[in-house]
């Protein structure tokens, strides 16, 4: 976001600079608006990529003691058949339930 807005407003100074030309000006303003918003956009998921999932967080420990881990996203009216038959070919298996199913973006 900061990427984008400063590069639109370097176009805008150059749009108003009196040697630029309108033509010119312009090409600078997309140029520039593009390149930051494509350097913030990158910026940003090489944040996110930092972060933990929130996800596996409390099964960290099992993890790193070489356990199996599997998370599966499958429709609620067929999880418990999947269940069913996850436990019928692993018997030792331990399913955790389900979370209850909130939009990413509410």
């Amino acid at each position: 976001m900061l990427g984008g807005t400063t590069g639109m407003l370097a176009g805008v100074v150059a749009v108003v600079l009196p040697p630029a030309s309108t033509v010119i000006a312009g090409g600078i303003l997309l140029a520039t608006t593009l390149a930051g918003a494509g350097v913030g956009a990158w910026l940003s998921g090489m944040v996110g990529m930092s972060i933990g999932n929130r996800r596996t967080k409390k099964f960290e420990e099992a993890i790193e003691a070489d356990l199996l881990l599997l998370l599966a996203e499958v429709p609620a009216d067929r999880a418990l058949e999947i269940e069913r038959r996850v436990k019928q070919h692993l018997s030792e298996v331990e399913i955790e339930g389900t979370e209850p199913n909130i939009p990413a973006f509410p």
